[in-house]
């Protein structure tokens, strides 16, 4: 199941995975993803797949991935980098077999990882943890709402934008929990 954020003043998604991944239902999901989380302007990608417990991971189902992800990218704006942190095995696996397939098919830079805190660094993030990259991103969100700037081209005076409530509220309670 995909969990989504968009943080406008910080120009990233987080995107969490988990659970069994079933890779023909995610290209599915991808175009309503876009248009829910009304993203109109360049980003970067996290995608968190710590707690995914399984995939289908054939090469024709991550060739298709592609194919939908390079199709969307036509008509919308596409992410700066794709930062990737697949701690286990099978994850780790089936994202790198994306950035192969994608690297000469999207114009974005990948990064596969087991480290969340090189997946972090290479979209230029200093966190080293999830917990701390949310409540960076909670803290921009913060400081821009409190700003007098105006919004950021192309994004809406939303603080940020979700796929899920369960998620908001999961991200709230990590933030209200760290020192």
């Amino acid at each position: 199941m995909p969990h989504g954020i968009f943080y406008p003043a910080s120009q990233l998604i987080y995107l969490r995975l988990e659970g069994a991944l079933d890779v023909m239902r995610l290209k599915k999901i991808l175009p309503s993803l876009r248009d829910t989380l009304q993203i109109n302007s360049e980003f970067d990608t996290f995608i968190d797949l710590s707690e995914t417990t399984d995939i289908e991971s054939s090469y024709a189902s991550i060739s298709a991935l592609v194919s939908t992800t390079e199709a969307l990218y036509r008509a919308h704006p596409v992410p700066r980098k794709y930062a990737f942190w697949a701690p286990g095995d099978l994850a780790f696996g089936t994202c790198r077999m994306f950035e192969q397939i994608a690297q000469d098919r999207l114009p974005s830079e990948f990064l596969v990882s087991r480290d969340a805190a090189e997946a972090m660094s290479f979209l230029g993030r200093r966190e080293t943890t999830v917990p701390m990259l949310i409540t960076a991103l909670n803290d921009e969100r913060d400081d821009a709402q409190a700003g007098p700037s105006a919004p950021l081209a192309g994004s809406t005076n939303a603080p940020f934008r979700s796929l899920s409530a369960p998620l908001e509220e999961m991200l709230n309670m990590r933030r209200r929990c760290l020192p």
